[in-house]
């Protein structure tokens, strides 16, 4: 019997625990101002957001634990043309996080480097090298919030 009270006990623990949900940050530390803003592979995104120099933007778009992708994109123009994209998805607690320039590549010239926070998973890309960029995609055990820095 307390077994089977046990089992219910939990079932209900694990429905009422709310989904979790990761943010997604880009730090700006480019001597220049640049432009942000999130989409999610379901179709919504976000406005694009002036971030001036040393200012961290905080994506509007949250990773929930659903396997629907977020991205959080930079760019050196409102428009978010050829944006440089830090790429989180989230299923069964575990992330799948990448940094890509598959639609452009602004920041090359410049470290860049990301993680999810706490110092995992890091992605370190040193001024032109493009080998931390998609498709290297890394596998977290964690939903932690992810964070992009621009011209480390």
């Amino acid at each position: 019997m307390s077994r089977v009270f046990g089992l219910t006990t939990l079932s209900l623990l694990f429905l009422a625990t709310p989904a979790s949900a990761a943010v997604l940050k880009a730090l700006n530390l480019c001597p220049f101002e640049i432009y942000c803003g999130g989409a999610k592979n379901d179709g919504t995104f976000s406005n694009t957001t002036k971030v001036p120099s040393g200012a961290l933007y905080r994506s509007p778009l949250q990773a929930n634990n659903d396997n629907i992708g977020t991205v959080l994109k930079c760019a050196l123009n409102d428009q978010l043309q050829q944006p440089f994209q830090m790429e989180v998805n989230i299923q069964f607690g575990i992330t799948w996080f990448d940094l890509s320039a598959v639609d452009g590549d602004p920041f090359l010239a410049y470290h860049r480097y990301a993680e999810v926070d706490s110092g995992l998973c890091p992605l370190d890309c040193p001024p032109y090298t493009k080998n931390c960029e998609w498709p290297v995609q890394l596998t977290c055990l964690t939903m932690n919030d992810s964070t992009m820095y621009l011209c480390k």
